[in-house]
């Protein structure tokens, strides 16, 4: 079975709202490159269009991203429904980001192309539930993105290399347990932009980009208000309905 029995499987499962165990093994992607074809070809095939990103720095197939498309991108505070959520801070492309795998971006560069941050609810939830799946089958399916909500935006003022220590996260006013993750924000975007792949012409000026998941996945969230900070500059708001 060629990529294309998994683009249609991938697309069904999104227009269906079924769910599949993993791809079949003899259409899954085996790279990046391979994986990125996928995410065109969905898109493509079901008319979306590309709002924002959410990159990781780091993985067993190196710097990854995928789009988050129109439509699933909100401004808080939001009402919502949501099978999980991660905590994140997003940093917004203030110039083009194209890819330079042969000159990598400084990190001076990367805070230079970008003009604010702002906290943010990753909403996630996926097509392929197997514990198994493979990186790039994830990376195939934009890593279970459902969509993504926008907290205050602040302008960005010097660096903001260890933003853990600073983040609140409640649900109804009572603190969240969470396992906390060590994420650096601009270095996860300056990973990618430095790698790149993407067929969607990369990182674009106006995009918000998602960083990675400083709290862990927060799995059926409970309906109720839930709130992020950090430092008290910059929130999010999501209130999840049952």
């Amino acid at each position: 079975m060629p990529l294309s029995d998994a683009i249609s499987l991938l697309v069904e499962a999104r227009t269906s709202g079924n769910v599949l165990d993993r791809l079949p093994e003899s259409c899954r992607p085996q790279t990046n490159a391979e994986a990125y074809r996928i995410q065109k070809e969905v898109a493509d095939r079901l008319g979306l269009t590309v709002a924002a990103w959410k990159t990781a720095a780091a993985g067993p197939t190196g710097p990854v991203a995928a789009p988050i498309f129109a439509g699933t991108v909100h401004t808080a505070p939001v009402q919502l429904k949501a099978a999980a959520l991660e905590t994140e801070i997003a940093l917004r492309v203030s110039k083009d980001l194209p890819s330079r795998p042969d000159a990598p971006y400084s990190r001076e560069e990367i805070l230079a192309h970008v003009d604010a941050m702002a906290m943010a609810f990753e909403l996630v939830d996926w097509r392929l539930t197997s514990p198994d799946v493979s990186p790039t089958e994830k990376a195939a399916d934009y890593f279970a993105n459902a969509g993504l909500v926008i907290g205050t935006p602040v302008p960005i003022e010097g660096d903001i290399s260890s933003p853990l220590a600073d983040i609140i996260l409640t649900c109804n006013g009572v603190a969240e347990t969470y396992v906390p993750n060590e994420i650096d924000p601009v270095e996860s975007l300056r990973a990618y932009a430095s790698t790149g792949g993407d067929q969607f012409g990369g990182l674009k000026a106006g995009q918000w980009v998602t960083t990675g998941s400083m709290t862990g996945l927060q799995r059926a969230p409970a309906a109720g208000k839930w709130h992020a900070s950090w430092k008290g500059l910059t929130a999010v708001d999501l209130e999840i309905t049952g």
